[in-house]
């Protein structure tokens, strides 16, 4: 099943507040709502494209497989790259017991990769 899942683009960006980040781009309050539960079955290619601009991502980072075991799929077909596991920890609870040293290096390659070419 194909499921719309923002939720975990917005815990890797650090948005605190999705629902005030939704209505920032012009969503009303119930749209904002539904959208951080997770819970749409509908959204325009324009309205995916104006969250793929905000977010920096792609279409693909808005969405999840989940692979129905009754029916599999073959290993290889695309919608696999969508099956995601949750890697979505807060950066500063990964940082915590890392060397100042360490972190000092993480923010410079971070600043290097959000840099425009």
């Amino acid at each position: 099943m194909l499921t719309f899942n923002v939720s975990r683009l917005l815990k890797l960006k650090g948005i605190q507040n999705p629902t005030a980040f939704f209505m920032s781009l012009g969503y009303t309050k119930w749209q904002s709502f539904r959208m951080t539960r997770d819970n749409l079955s509908i959204l325009s290619i324009d309205k995916i494209e104006k969250l793929c601009v905000a977010l920096k991502c792609s279409p693909n980072d808005l969405f999840h497989f989940y692979p129905n075991p009754s029916k599999p799929l073959p290993q290889d077909h695309p919608l696999n790259t969508l099956v995601r596991y949750d890697n979505t920890q807060k950066i500063t609870d990964l940082l915590q017991d890392l060397p100042m040293e360490t972190i000092i290096e993480i923010v410079e390659q971070a600043k290097s990769k959000s840099r425009p070419q």
